[in-house]
Order: C-alpha cells, then structure tokens, then sequence
C-alpha cells in the first residue's frame, strides 16, 4: 500500500512550515482582473477534484477514498467541504470536519480546520474572508458551535477571528537506530514524490542527528516494581470502562474539553481507519480502568496518539509496556500533546522519566486556535488549560 496523506488543519505541511507562511499569509497580490468567482459545498461526486487539486499542489498522492474517509464516514451531512472557483477553474478550497466534543457535562458539535488552500494569484485578495464566512454559515447551519484547529499558521487564524495559543509540545524518545534508518528508505514522508537517491543522501544526516540524540538523551527504560493488583491488557478498551474513567478524572475539572468517546468515533477514527494501524493498551485495577493509551507505528515513528491516567503507577506500566513492545520496530517514539493540560501534568513528568525529551523544532510548527460561533456560551474554550489535546486530534499520522 502507498502512503496516504490527510490534509492537516490549515492545510499546510509542518515540514514546510515557513514556505506556505509566506504564501498563504504574506502574498501581496491584487484582485484579479475580471473576478467571476463563486463558491460551493463539495458532494461524493467531487472527491477527485478535490484530491487532484491538493495534490498538485503538494506533490502528494492522496486518493479519493482517503478523501470520502475523512469527510463522509462518520457524520456524513455535518462535514463542510467549501470550494471556490473562477469560472471554471478550482482555486480554493477550504473545510470543516465535524467533531463530537465534551466541554465539561456537555455534548457539543465542533469543526477542524482541515484543507485550507488558495492558489497563489488569488492570496492577498479578499477570497480568504469570503471563503471564511461561507464555510461558518454552513457550519453554524449544520449545527456547529465553536471551531478549532491544529497547524504553523499565525497570521491567517488570528485574521479570521482565532484565538490562536503557540502551547502544543512534540516529545520524542530515540529508538531503533536500524528501523529509523530503514523506515527513512523505504518511505516516502507524507507521500509525496521525494525520489529514492535524495533519500538515500539523506541517511548520513539521519544517522549524526539520531546519534546526537542518543547521546543527550541516554536513558534507559526504568524498571518497574511490579504491584499487586495491577494487570496491562492489549485489545479494544471497552466503552463504559472509558467513560467511567473520563468521569472520574474529569469530576476533579470541571471545564475540561476532549473529545467525545463512543462507538462510532472509535471506530471511525481508531479501529476502522483505512491506512493505520493502531493498538490500544489498557492498565486496570481491581477490574477497574485506570490508565489507556492508543499507538501507530508509522513511517518509523511509534506514535503514542493518545493516553491518559488517573494513577501513577498505571502510567509508568503503560509506557514500558508500550517502550518493550516497539523496541526493535520503532526509529522514533513520539507523543504530541498540550503541557497545559490539567489532565496530562502526571503524563508529562512520565514521559520525561522515561526518556522522552521536547522536540523544539518540530514543536514550533504546532499552534492551536480556536473560535466561538455561539456568542459567548463556551466561556472555557478559551482557557489552554482546559483542553486535553493529544496527536489524535491531529488525523494521528502527520505530526
């Protein structure tokens, strides 16, 4: 199987960060002569456009399928897929996928940012408000009430009403030096089009920087002191056991935001997902959920998508459950998350424990935003702190 892509909120690429700031951000270009553009909501029929139209201009090899998992999969009738043309020529495109959210006791529809693009005679214009606007009326018409977003971009948010937090850390462990090398031949970052020979040519700087961070970052995986009553498990987390465990973590914050776990998420996002594999991993006491956590191994990185616990212990079975399983597997391991999460302070010192360190420069590339469209009814949306963020919110694959 090729590698897919799933456009990331914004839809610009981290590893391209300050390329599509300039484009998207600070073109100075004028409007263009004779204007005849009109705007749409794409349909299945258009899956392909909307695909070839990203994919020329990336250099990715994303496919209609991927395109229809995203979008119309889990609540088909509440994505917003805008587009806009001139004439007959496709410029713009922009999108909303919608999202089950908890903000305290309360079930709320939100939308992520995903596939932002504008052509680039058409940036500095005024397309990108219009474009905007168009893409939250429908959305407030589909019942969403707030918007939210992972991505570099700063000026672009911050134009169209974000409020925009630079909080969200990427933390990475050495692995595998042999899968990290491997991974890197093998696969082509992202899809795209990176021809083997540059690959190969990229393998003596892999090989200084991993060895640069083995050396700084040399511990070992900390032995465990096995206590009774605690027992790991592998194999699909049960839903109420999960919820019992939100409910109890979440009863000590009372405005946390997170995700909205049942069965139709889970397995749209988790256990269906059409390209990745993932294991979920589960540390219970007495019976009883007290810590789980979701992995990928992808293109060399062992991605710890999301994890939360409500018991120290529990967390430190868990990461060296997860550390052992991905040994000889793994280049990288990697978890991206908010360190201002009062749900994740415990997780965090874990993970430094266990030899995990921030990644500065991937870390730049990550900011959240986040906008009301209800006038002021989610007061807490506002407060970094409330937000359990994990690298699942972030389509889990490219981060």
């Amino acid at each position: 199987m090729s590698v897919r892509f799933a456009f990331i909120t914004w839809g610009s690429h981290p590893t391209k960060t300050s390329a599509m700031q300039t484009q998207i951000e600070d073109f100075p270009g004028s409007e263009p002569e004779q204007r005849r553009i009109e705007f749409g909501l794409a349909t299945l029929r258009d899956a392909l456009d909307m695909v070839d139209f990203h994919n020329s201009h990336y250099g990715t090899r994303r496919r209609p399928e991927d395109w229809l998992w995203e979008y119309e999969t889990c609540m088909p009738g509440k994505a917003v897929f805008a587009f806009a043309k001139d004439g007959d020529k496709l410029i713009a495109t922009r999108a909303m996928i919608p999202i089950y959210m908890e903000v305290g006791t309360e079930c709320v529809l939100s939308g992520k940012n995903e596939s932002l693009l504008i052509l680039p005679p058409y940036r500095g214009t005024t397309l990108l408000l219009e474009l905007a606007g168009y893409v939250e009326k429908h959305s407030i018409d589909r019942g969403i009430q707030f918007l939210w977003g992972l991505g570099p971009l700063v000026k672009v948010p911050q134009k169209l009403g974000y409020t925009l937090y630079p909080d969200i850390q990427v933390w990475l462990r050495p692995g595998n030096i042999w899968a990290d090398i491997v991974s890197r031949l093998r696969t082509n970052p992202y899809g795209t089009t990176t021809p083997l020979w540059r690959r190969i040519g990229s393998v003596g700087k892999l090989i200084t920087q991993s060895s640069f961070m083995r050396i700084r970052n040399s511990r070992t995986i900390p032995q465990i002191q096995k206590q009774a009553g605690y027992e790991i498990k592998k194999g699909e987390i049960d839903e109420r056991s999960l919820k019992e465990l939100y409910e109890r973590v979440k009863s000590k914050h009372n405005n946390i935001v997170s995700l909205k776990y049942d069965q139709k998420y889970l397995r749209w996002r988790v256990r269906e997902h059409p390209f990745l594999k993932y294991d979920e991993y589960q540390v219970y006491q007495g019976g009883k959920l007290r810590a789980y956590a979701f992995v990928v191994l992808f293109q060399g990185f062992a991605s710890i998508s999301d994890i939360l616990s409500e018991d120290r212990y529990a967390t430190s079975l868990l990461l060296y459950a997860i550390l052992k399983d991905y040994a000889k597997k793994a280049g990288r391991f990697r978890f991206l998350g908010n360190p201002r999460d009062s749900l994740a302070q415990d997780v965090f010192d874990q993970l430094h424990q266990f030899g995990f360190s921030v990644d500065e420069k991937t870390s730049g590339s990550w900011n959240f935003t986040v906008k009301d469209l209800t006038g002021g009814k989610y007061e807490q949306i506002f407060d970094i702190r409330n937000w359990h963020i994990t690298g699942l919110w972030t389509e889990g694959f490219l981060y």
